[in-house]
């Protein structure tokens, strides 16, 4: 007997479509690990996205804090005429950790989200805390001298000095309208993300 029977047709059959069966069933597995990769990376996009315009609106306040045109000073410490500038200074260094935290997420969004207005936009807000640091530190400066030693040119620089240290987020303050504009952009860049409404 050399021809197959029917019984061995069947069989072959039968493991044709199981081999079929298998293969149809990998396509659908790998179809749907792949739509579960694509899902966790949209989230960790979304989280990351969402940090970032967390801290920018952060760091905005911060400025605006240290930036406040009213302090207090004690009593014991009126006449001192740097007092004022350290106190802004040690103010504004107790936000260095959110600075930081800025950063890393700055690095994270890059990574993930690869958006050169968003970069920029942080970057700005590192360039505005370094403007007033070197403002406040210029002014304690001008400060621990007396007023004989200060000259006009000095005079006028000390008044652009005290626009950058200074400022209640009027349309005439430039600092606080350029933070302001750089977290805006960072809102309108991000926020798509963040709320898992842009597919990339």
């Amino acid at each position: 007997m050399s021809g197959a029977t029917i019984p061995d047709w069947i069989a072959a059959i039968s493991t044709a479509v199981g081999s079929l069966a298998v293969v149809v069933g990998l396509f659908k597995a790998n179809s749907k690990i792949s739509e579960a990769q694509n899902t966790a990376k949209q989230l960790r996009r979304s989280q990351v996205a969402e940090e970032l315009i967390s801290l920018a609106l952060s760091v905005e306040d911060a400025l605006r804090d240290v930036r406040h045109p009213l302090t207090s000073i004690p009593l014991d410490r009126v006449k001192d005429p740097v007092f004022s500038y350290q106190q802004r200074l040690s103010r504004l260094a107790s936000y260095d950790e959110l600075f930081r935290k800025l950063r890393d997420a700055q690095i994270r969004v890059k990574a993930l989200v690869g958006n050169a207005k968003v970069d920029q936009a942080v970057d700005s807000l590192f360039r505005a805390r370094n403007q007033v640091v070197v403002s406040l530190q210029a002014l304690a400066e001008y400060a621990s001298l007396g007023s004989d030693e200060i000259n006009a040119q000095d005079r006028e620089f000390k008044v652009t000095l005290r626009k950058t240290i200074s400022g209640a987020g009027s349309a005439d303050d430039e600092l606080g309208v350029e933070v302001a504009a750089s977290v805006k952009t960072i809102e309108i860049e991000l926020n798509p993300i963040a709320r898992l409404e842009a597919q990339k």
